[in-house]
């Protein structure tokens, strides 16, 4: 099957997504959703050279990279002062005080990375698991070895007695079931960061909602079924 890059697939929505935002009140919005769109396609083009070279470890690197665009975009919709949220974020605060400063307007958590991910996994199921699943290759330390195992009384490793017990150590791809599924996961997520700029943008500027519509069945002006009055006040 040919491969269809995910900058090709993906260009297009993400580029469309800032020019919904049409207020001038709307600009420090509309800089961030054009940012984090820009950054995605950086990403999708990399992703696509490296995925292509079976370069699977990079690879996935990228991808947990991309989960951190969704994580930060989605730290909006949670914020008690969304203003003020991206107003530190946007000063190119590296630290993450932005993060622990912010609060989420459910809870009071700070909108640390795990806090957010909590809400993000009711909208988006298992996008935690992508994000856990992701940290064993950007962390070394977790390596999974096919050439040891647990001793359930001692609670020692056992090691395989060839090649000093090496045998099979390495980080562990088939965690992923198998290279496509990195792909189909890089897709989730592309598909995710365009439904969360959906939403900031809807947050932003709510769609306005006409009390009538034309029946195109008829060619009548009835109600609209979904226009309440707080809508337009």
């Amino acid at each position: 099957m040919a491969y269809t890059p995910l900058y090709q697939k993906y260009f297009t929505p993400l580029s469309q997504k800032p020019h919904r935002l049409l207020k001038p009140e709307s600009n420090r919005y509309k800089c961030f959703i054009k940012a984090i769109g820009e950054y995605t396609i950086n990403i999708d083009s990399g992703f696509d050279a490296l995925y292509r070279k079976r370069e699977d470890v990079c690879a996935i690197h990228l991808l947990r990279m991309l989960l951190d665009a969704a994580i930060k975009t989605y730290g909006i919709l949670l914020a008690k002062n969304p203003d003020k949220y991206l107003n530190d974020y946007l000063k190119g605060n590296h630290k993450g005080d932005y993060a622990s400063r912010s609060t989420n307007k459910y809870d009071g958590k700070s909108l640390l990375d795990g806090n957010i991910l909590e809400y993000m996994e009711k909208d988006y199921p298992s996008i935690r698991d992508y994000y856990y699943d992701a940290n064993r290759y950007i962390h070394p330390s977790n390596f999974y070895c096919s050439g040891i195992e647990l001793d359930k009384e001692t609670e020692e490793w056992l090691w395989d007695s060839r090649d000093d017990g090496l045998v099979g150590c390495s980080l562990d791809l088939n965690r992923w079931k198998e290279r496509k599924w990195v792909y189909k996961v890089m897709g989730i997520i592309n598909e995710v960061i365009l439904d969360v700029m959906d939403k900031v943008v809807a947050m932003v500027e709510p769609p306005i909602v006409l009390p009538n519509i034309i029946d195109l069945s008829t060619g009548q002006i009835v109600p609209n079924p979904n226009y309440k009055e707080t809508n337009n006040n």
